[in-house]
């Protein structure tokens, strides 16, 4: 059950209960809750053919039905309410509840949980040194000096030197972006700190 905020219509591609594709399979709400049922979990390669044309998938898929939640619609926005109820073959009903998803400022993903999420994802489009470079840049940006215009990178390194810590943004906007992350993520944690609704801020005007 979910907030109208999050259903609008039962037409709408996220609640397809007859994926053709990855687009709607990433989108449907059915088809997401199934994959969870059945695997545990919800992984990048649960988009892939095999899956979304698997007919013991499908068949679990015809079985969710999502319809709208007074209570969710009285929580939101503070909370993204969603209650999940699951029926047995023997009768018994399990539910559950997640008022907060899994990387919400109120339930934030931990280091680990972000940086093995990071590397599925890029697995398969970086070799396992390149992730492992970047990841590690990544996680110490505040270290990262950015090239102002006029100054030449080492050759060999255009955009990002991981072994020199220095990142070549030598356009005002490329600056601009790099100086909006940082404003955001002090947001962020600036909201977290004080227990309030986050506004993404208009960093970029």
């Amino acid at each position: 059950m979910l907030g109208s905020g999050q259903q609008t219509s039962l037409d709408l591609a996220t609640l397809k209960w007859h994926p053709a594709n990855r687009e709607t399979a990433d989108h449907s709400m059915p088809y997401t809750a199934a994959v969870a049922l059945k695997y545990g979990t919800v992984e990048a390669q649960h988009f892939a053919p095999e899956y979304w044309q698997d007919p013991g998938l499908l068949e679990l898929v015809q079985k969710v039905q999502v319809s709208v939640s007074d209570e969710a619609n009285r929580r939101a926005p503070e909370a993204m309410l969603s209650i999940v109820e699951v029926v047995t073959s023997s009768g018994q009903r399990l539910t559950g509840e997640v008022a907060y998803h899994r990387g919400h400022y109120k339930n934030p993903m931990g280091d680990q949980e972000i940086e093995a999420k990071f590397r599925a994802l890029a697995q398969g489009l970086l070799t396992s040194r390149q992730i492992d470079a970047l990841l590690d840049r990544l996680w110490h940006l505040e270290q990262v000096r950015v090239l102002q215009e006029g100054e030449r990178p080492r050759a060999g390194h255009e955009g990002l030197d991981t072994r020199s810590g220095i990142a070549v943004c030598a356009t005002p906007l490329a600056r601009q972006v790099l100086d909006a992350f940082f404003a955001l993520r002090r947001r962020l944690k600036n909201a977290a700190a004080s227990d309030r609704c986050f506004q993404p801020p208009d960093v970029l005007g």
